[in-house]
């Protein structure tokens, strides 16, 4: 029994011949000879990555997203250009399937730095808040508000606009809200107009200060809706997005001391997008040819799967990240999985 058994080094020559063993152990490498399989071959060909590449972590969310980024270069130019030192207002909406938060991570670590000159590349601050009750009073908005900002900034309940400004006129800063209600179709449109005021009033900010206020509002899911429940969904939003629209146009026109957008809805994302962000964003990450064969040939299997199961050509941003991510770790999907 001894006479039979393979060395290591002659086991080791076995393992190179066949493709089964890689010399670079501290690399993200894929076992290439195996690479080229057909879906159908999934299961049985998980274990055939080498190493776990490790993936960025807002790198699955970019893709697509180009109308909101035109929208908001728009905007942004306005307000560096003319050095105006008003506060830049965004309204960014969406169902809650397409990931406002991270849509404002990458907007934050992304895109913002490629618009500032390299001196001016500081790292952007962010906080975040939450309304956690519904207000159509402008008094009471304006001051929960100003007292939850002020907890957040400084800590503070009770400061001033001009305090809390203070606390981040030195750093480039981002502010999350959240307009969190219940029934998101209860919103009055007037404290969309409520928000935009007090910012109008906002105290004046130092030469060279920037602050981008965003403005999230979810709408729900269609998941699981019957097509009457869904056609009645689309047909309230609809008339919301319009009301949102006409007001903020009617607010802008009349406030001269903020710049101010709303963002086209956050929709889900079509694989000639996926394809653009794979050819673009990962060859940027992954030089292997092998992991963008990998990829691609994936990202095929999802979508024609996707169009099967489901009326939308178009996959929740917040679902597909979480599959591209399994992907540029090296997994495969299982056909169950995409539901």
């Amino acid at each position: 029994m001894e006479e039979n058994r393979l060395s290591e080094q002659e086991q080791r020559d076995i393992d190179i011949k066949r493709g089964n063993y890689s010399e670079n152990v501290g690399k993200n490498v894929y076992n290439i000879e195996t690479l080229n399989i057909s879906n159908n071959d999934n299961k049985n060909n998980k274990n055939t990555i080498r190493q776990q590449p490790k993936v960025p972590k807002l790198l699955p969310y970019l893709p697509n997203r180009k109308q909101q980024e035109m929208m908001l270069d728009q905007s942004l130019q306005t307000c560096l250009q003319k050095n105006n030192h008003k506060p830049l207002v965004c309204i960014i909406h969406g169902d809650k399937s397409q990931g406002h938060d991270t849509f404002l991570e990458r907007t934050r670590e992304v895109f913002l730095p490629t618009r500032f000159k390299p001196d001016e590349r500081y790292p952007i601050k962010k906080y975040s808040i939450r309304f956690t009750k519904y207000i159509n009073n402008k008094n009471n908005f304006y001051e929960q508000l100003q007292n939850t900002l002020a907890t957040e900034i400084t800590n503070y309940s009770f400061n001033s606009i001009q305090e809390i400004n203070n606390c981040i006129s030195n750093d480039p800063t981002m502010i999350y809200v959240n307009l969190s209600v219940e029934e998101w179709y209860k919103i009055e449109i007037e404290v969309i107009g409520f928000f935009l005021e007090f910012w109008q009033k906002w105290t004046s900010m130092c030469s060279g200060q920037f602050l981008m206020v965003c403005l999230s509002i979810k709408y729900p899911t269609e998941e699981n809706l019957s097509f009457c429940k869904r056609y009645r969904l689309r047909k309230m939003k609809r008339k919301f997005i319009g009301q949102l629209e006409r007001c903020v146009d009617a607010k802008l026109n009349q406030l001269n001391q903020i710049i101010g957008t709303v963002l086209p809805e956050l929709e889900g994302v079509r694989q000639e997008h996926v394809d653009d962000w794979l050819s673009i964003e990962v060859k940027k990450q992954f030089q292997d040819d092998s992991i963008i064969e990998h990829l691609d040939n994936q990202i095929k299997f999802l979508y024609t799967k996707w169009r099967k199961q489901n009326p939308s050509k178009t996959i929740p941003m917040n679902y597909l990240a979480g599959k591209l991510r399994k992907l540029l770790q090296g997994d495969f999907l299982d056909e169950e999985e995409i539901l």
